[in-house]
Formats: structure tokens, C-alpha cells, sequence
């Protein structure tokens, strides 16, 4: 029998490090959602947004007789954040029953009519503390390439303006970014401890995450990837492993779409027109293609610095064997989102980002190794100061 793959050394704790430890993701946390407070009435009272899942969540739950359809009869995106903000405006509804604020459901959607603050605001915050959770996985993911890399990756994703501006508005790519980012951490972590419960769990985030918006899936080919290394480790079925991870992926997103199954005429018309729009959207909708579908986005958001530190990144795919099964997964991860995004202009970019904020903080704290201690701080305070600075 193989032995099982050799969990990455851990780096040497810095003693600033260890006294800060316990700050830094609080202080990481409430740094992303003050910024994301701070405009969260913005356009209120008008709300003039298409926030399709807020609106399909207020649908499902019929005006007159206060009965639940569970069926969105929308398919353009799966039903997983139509379901979350669902459950939300039934805890308002119920909050401001109790309050006095409205007594029936018809009264709620009036309100809604006239004054959505309360319900938008809500909302919003379903994105806000989705970004909070994105921030946590991305500390945690980077903190495989040491303790430096959280720290400069959380700042990044915390103040990473696409995600800020998102938040701000009613999409399901906060809930899909959020679902995403756990999906790898929790690969990681399998690929580095074992324990099925924890390929499970990354099985059933990758097929949240599906079921939120259908770009997610290409999350599939790195959980499918992980699972054959693996089991060739431990010298188990490779097939069974790998069907077994893919299958709880599969129910997860079923579980979270259920009507992709119950009402299969219309997801297929709906996941029909979807394709038909990306393929008259055109190749390289970004520009530039698979590269420019990377690098814009990062650019824009990150900063050209930034975006040369990820591509830097790859190194460790070649160069570093204690890194380069987790650089491989998220450089798989990376390049999957990247393809959607060079066919057409889908919701794929805030995962890229994500990720990339993780492989360029990974980059830049390579390139400072080689010098000694003192010179390395001030090279990793100057390059930090570069990356992240326009950033903030």
C-alpha cells in the first residue's frame, strides 16, 4: 500500500505572527463588511435592479392564499439563491408580523411595491456576509503557502472593489463565490488529511455552488482530479472514489435545484436559451481570449501587479513540490472559470479573482524568500504596499 501524501510542512511561525493571529481574521472580516456597509441603503427607496433571485423568492409564495410553490419556473440561473433569499424574506415577513409593521403576506409584497428597503437591505446582506465567508476561505486556503499569504490574500479579497460593488446589489454571485471558495478549501483539505466526511463536504459546496450559478461546475474537474490522486496514494478504487465524489456533487446540486429534475421541460428550455445567449455572445467576449478572460478582470480589480504575480504563480506548479498539488487545484479552478468567462461575458469573474488574490499572495512572498529576514519585510511591506495598495 502507498503512503498517503505527506501533508505540506508548516512554515515557521514569525512571533509578530503569533501575537497577531487571533486578529486577523476578525479585524480581516469587519474591514470587508464595513466597506460593504457603508452603501447598503444605496438607491433606496427607488429599487430599479432586476435582482432576479430576490424577486423570484418573493414569488414563490403566493400573494392571496400566503401557499408556497417551491417550483421558481425561471431557469436561467439555478434555484440555490433563490431558495436562500427565500428563506430570508420569510424571517422578515415573520420579524415584521411580529413588530406590527404588516400583517399579511399581501401587505409584505405592497410594501415591497412602495417602500423595499426592509427587503432589499436583507438582501443585500445575504451578499455581505457571503463576501465575510469569501474572506475567511480565501485566509485559509493561503495560509498553506504561509502565514504572510493569508494575511495579504484576506486583504485582497476584502477590499477587492467587484466583489464590494457586488455585494451592494442582489445577485447570486456572492452566494456561488462563497460556496466556490469553501469547495477548494475543503478539497485542500481532504487531499491533505483524509476523512470522507471531508471529501463529502467539498462535494456537496461544488454542487451548491453548481446550483447556484452553472459556470460553478468546472469545479468539478479539480474535485474529480483530487479524488483519482488520492485514492492512487492509498491504493484504492479509483473509480469508486472518483464516481463517489462526483455523484454527491450531482445530488448536491439536484438537492439545490430540485425542479431541474421535477420540471425538466422547463430547465431544459430555460438551460437552452442560456447557452444559445453565450454562444451569440462570441468568442472572447473580454478580450484577448482565454488570457485576456484572466487578465482583465484581475487587472481591473487586483491590479497589473497583481495580475504578473499570478501568472508568477505557476512556478510553483513546476518548481515546488511542497506547494504544487494546492497550486495545481486552484490554477485548475482559475483556468476553468477562465474559459467560461473567455466564451462569453457569464458570472464567472468573482471566483477568479478570489483565487487569484490567493496564487499572486502566494507569488510575491516566493519572491521575497531568498533574501534574509530583515530585507525580506521591508521587500514584502514594499511589494504589499504595490499589490494591494490600489486595491484598498
Amino acid at each position: 500500500m502507498r503512503a498517503a501524501p505527506a501533508t505540506p510542512p508548516t512554515p515557521p511561525v514569525d512571533p509578530l505572527y503569533a501575537y497577531l493571529r487571533p486578529l486577523i481574521v476578525p479585524v480581516l472580516v469587519a474591514c470587508a463588511v464595513a466597506l460593504r456597509l457603508w452603501h447598503v441603503r444605496h438607491g433606496l427607496p427607488d429599487f430599479l435592479e432586476e435582482a432576479a433571485p430576490l424577486r423570484l423568492a418573493l414569488g414563490l409564495r403566493d400573494v392571496a392564499s400566503g401557499a408556497i410553490d417551491w417550483n421558481p419556473h425561471a431557469f436561467g440561473n439555478p434555484s440555490f439563491a433563490v431558495y436562500v433569499h427565500f428563506f430570508v424574506q420569510q424571517v422578515v415577513f415573520a420579524a415584521g408580523r411580529v413588530m406590527g409593521h404588516w400583517s399579511t403576506y399581501a401587505d409584505y409584497r405592497t410594501l415591497f411595491a412602495l417602500d423595499p428597503s426592509a427587503m432589499v437591505i436583507a438582501a443585500r446582506l445575504v451578499g455581505i456576509a457571503c463576501d465575510a465567508l469569501t474572506v475567511v476561505a480565501a485566509v485559509r486556503i493561503g495560509r498553506r503557502f504561509g502565514y504572510a499569504v493569508s494575511i495579504i490574500a484576506g486583504v485582497l479579497v476584502a477590499c477587492a472593489p467587484a466583489l464590494v460593488v457586488t455585494s451592494r446589489s442582489v445577485f447570486a454571485d456572492s452566494v456561488m463565490t462563497a460556496c466556490a471558495m469553501w469547495s477548494l478549501e475543503r478539497m485542500l483539505t481532504w487531499r491533505e488529511r483524509g476523512g470522507m466526511y471531508r471529501l463529502a463536504a467539498a462535494a456537496i459546496l461544488t454542487g451548491f455552488a453548481t446550483g447556484t450559478q452553472y459556470p460553478a461546475m468546472v469545479l468539478m474537474v479539480p474535485l474529480g482530479w483530487l479524488a483519482v490522486a488520492r485514492a492512487r496514494h492509498q491504493a484504492r478504487n479509483v473509480l469508486a472514489t472518483f464516481a463517489m465524489a462526483w455523484a454527491i456533487a450531482i445530488a448536491a446540486f439536484i438537492a439545490s435545484t430540485p425542479f431541474a429534475v421535477l420540471d425538466f421541460h422547463a430547465f431544459a428550455r430555460d438551460f437552452a436559451l442560456e447557452g444559445q445567449r453565450i454562444s451569440q455572445t462570441g468568442l472572447g467576449g473580454l478580450g484577448g481570449g482565454f488570457f485576456g478572460a484572466h487578465a482583465v478582470p484581475i487587472a481591473r480589480n487586483l491590479g497589473g501587479l497583481t495580475a504578473a504575480f499570478t501568472v508568477f504563480s505557476l512556478g510553483f506548479v513546476i518548481a515546488d513540490p511542497r506547494r504544487r498539488r494546492t497550486a495545481l487545484v486552484l490554477w485548475l479552478a482559475l483556468g476553468g472559470f477562465g474559459l467560461i468567462l473567455s466564451l462569453a461575458r457569464t458570472d464567472a469573474g468573482l471566483p477568479a479573482i478570489v483565487i487569484a488574490a490567493v496564487l499572486a499572495s502566494a507569488a510575491l512572498r516566493a519572491a521575497v524568500d531568498p533574501f534574509r529576514r530583515s530585507v525580506r519585510r521591508l521587500l514584502l511591506v514594499t511589494l504589499l504596499a504595490s499589490c494591494a495598495g490600489p486595491t484598498v
